[in-house]
């Protein structure tokens, strides 16, 4: 028996400092062309979808500010969500700083250890990496990525490019594989349960 279509449906939240390219993520996940220009985004809505072992998943994704201002308009996000995508540029440290100094803290403080959701840190502009600008004094490496995965109990990490399209795929591939994942973990725990009460 298959999945029901409306479990199909995965919801995620994409979070980060502005101009970490959230918006262009989302945008090349969807095949759209993404803008040269630096858009500010306070809040969006976008759909995709991605197949996985043979089973086709839309994914919804809340594209959020940047700005910490904002966080009145992210708590929906974060709550409605059964993932969370936090975002950090490659070319930017202090948005990768702010991975664990501001967003951890903000998901935390609005999902309390019973709500706890899984996440995904993603490595975003890694195209930037063979430009003429790019400074290695002030850029973040692969390895740090990690780390911080690591550190902040990331279920996985991943380095893209919404330029090149470059991990964009392996990005909601692994939106999906962690919400089917949770998703499969209650179910068993509301099975266990309602056997304990059978009994």
């Amino acid at each position: 028996m298959g999945i029901k279509e409306e479990t199909k449906i995965i919801t995620c939240t994409l979070v980060g400092d502005g101009m970490v390219g959230k918006t262009n993520l989302a945008l090349a996940f969807m095949k759209e062309k993404v803008p040269e220009k630096y858009v500010a985004t306070v809040f969006d809505n976008f759909a995709s979808s991605q197949s996985i072992t043979g089973d086709m998943y839309t994914v919804n994704m809340f594209d959020t500010a940047g700005q910490q201002d904002y966080e009145g308009l992210r708590v929906f996000t974060y709550k409605e969500s059964e993932v969370i995508v936090v975002c950090y540029s490659v070319v930017e440290r202090d948005s990768f700083c702010s991975v664990q100094d501001h967003w951890m803290t903000e998901i935390k403080r609005h999902l309390r250890s019973a709500n706890k959701k899984p996440v995904v840190l993603v490595a975003t502009q890694v195209d930037l990496r063979n430009t003429a600008d790019y400074d290695m004094d002030t850029s973040v490496s692969t390895l740090e990525g990690e780390r911080l995965a690591k550190d902040i109990g990331a279920e996985t990490f991943i380095e893209c490019s919404a330029v090149t399209k470059e991990g964009v795929s392996e990005v909601f591939q692994n939106v999906i594989l962690c919400c089917v994942k949770r998703r499969k973990k209650k179910s068993n725990i509301l099975k266990n349960m309602f056997k304990k009460l059978t009994k």
